[in-house]
């Protein structure tokens, strides 16, 4: 195979090399992302960004998953982005962290403490919508301004505090929500929870048609008429009674469309509402992992992946053709119909700095796709490169790794693997 080689020497050499773009995968491909316990992904409306949320912290992809970036070391279990991935927001405990530049910087917003926050963004990333609940009692706030300031809605019989809220979804606009919630509080005790609805960027809520069941995930159209909703277990609050039901009327009214009775943790919509994917946790019984389900017609028929795992989360491009999933426990994220990377018409060029004690290598986000960098300690043949373990993290339109400085005698290079 031919290679195109770019040299800079700084301490050696640092070279530049890719090698033509793979075709589009056909198959479920486990991705580049560390081991870490995934909770929840999120992607662009292309599919091309990608971003993570789990316990060791919250990381993203430019490349559909090829190559990651660290982002933010706080642990969360709900992570949303605008259309274009710029725009994030992320949950945590007591609050949730938003970042305006594709996880460069952060804001911490301290909303209810201890209370585990579920969100959804407008396609702008500016409405911004968080659910969740602590102890008894669960809570909803609501931005417009991306997230600078929260405020709480106005709810019949504060709505809002009787019920464990466990996933909300929004319309690109973000005028049209759908909450939902795995439990409501009633007669002491706690009772399968309901699905609300609001048709004015959450200034009101009303409930849904939707039967009461241990909700996990909603999701909905680009225009919030189409919804569909996953539960992990049904009125009987058994594990594995789970049901995927559907509405086309803004959820007015609500259908039973589920391939199958599961532990159902995750359903993710197109844009127009035809394209789902429904993800469970395990497959009837905790004995078998979990299965993948896809629907091309709204839930009116479904199929069966051969792919299985325990899965968590799931996440669709607009046209429903680009796909992610989290595996919880064997800590890996998977893709379908992920975009190859393409050479880009202007290499990244590697940039190599001295900061005080830190060595600092940068290059540039813009055609950075599918890049990774890797050192070796002797360019005589056969060299043997490595990729370099040093969490890259992104900031001003570039991406930078920072190494102890001095080195010894170190070669460095970009490369597409």
């Amino acid at each position: 195979m031919k290679k195109r080689l770019l040299e800079l020497c700084f301490f050696g050499m640092i070279a530049l090399l890719f090698f033509p773009s793979p075709g589009l995968a056909q198959t479920w491909i486990q991705t580049g992302a560390q081991g870490a316990t995934w909770r929840s992904i999120a992607c662009s409306s292309d599919g091309t960004r990608l971003i993570a949320a789990g316990d060791d912290g919250i990381y993203g992809s430019l490349d559909g998953g090829l190559t990651w970036l660290f982002l933010n070391p706080t642990p969360s279990v709900s992570i949303s982005c605008s259309a274009d991935g710029t725009k994030i927001i992320a949950s945590g405990s007591g609050g949730v962290y938003t970042s305006p530049d594709s996880g460069a910087t952060w804001q911490q917003h301290a909303l209810t403490p201890d209370d585990q926050y579920y969100v959804a963004s407008s396609a702008d990333g500016t409405k911004l919508v968080a659910v969740g609940y602590g102890g008894i009692f669960g809570s909803i706030y609501l931005s417009a301004d991306s997230g600078v300031t929260w405020t709480t809605p106005e709810g019949l019989d504060d709505f809002w505090q009787a019920n464990l809220w466990s996933a909300v979804a929004s319309s690109a606009d973000g005028t049209n929500l759908v909450a939902a919630a795995e439990a409501t509080e009633g007669a002491g005790t706690f009772l399968p929870g309901p699905i609300y609805t609001s048709t004015n960027a959450g200034v009101s809520w009303m409930p849904s048609g939707a039967p009461s069941n241990v909700w996990y995930s909603v999701a909905c159209s680009v225009d919030g008429t189409k919804l569909a909703a996953a539960a992990y277990a049904g009125p009987s609050q058994a594990g594995g009674t789970g049901l995927i039901y559907t509405s086309a009327d803004s959820g007015v009214t609500w259908t039973n469309a589920s391939p199958e009775t599961n532990y159902w943790m995750s359903v993710a919509s197109s844009s127009d509402g035809t394209h789902l994917i429904a993800v469970s946790l395990f497959d009837q019984n905790p004995d078998n992992s979990g299965v993948i389900w896809r629907s091309t017609n709204s839930g009116g028929n479904w199929n069966e992946d051969t792919q299985t795992g325990y899965f968590n989360s799931a996440a669709t491009s607009t046209d429903g053709t680009k796909l992610a999933v989290t595996d919880v426990a064997r800590n890996r994220i998977y893709t379908l119909g992920e975009p190859g990377a393409t050479a880009p018409a202007v290499l990244p060029v590697l940039s190599v700095a001295s900061a005080g004690n830190q060595l600092s290598l940068t290059w540039g986000v813009s055609n950075a796709a599918g890049f990774l960098l890797f050192g070796t300690t002797n360019l005589a043949p056969p060299a043997i490169w490595s990729p370099v373990t040093n969490l890259p993290t992104p900031g001003n339109n570039q991406i930078q790794v920072m190494l102890p400085y001095p080195l010894p005698n170190l070669f460095f290079r970009l490369s597409q693997p």
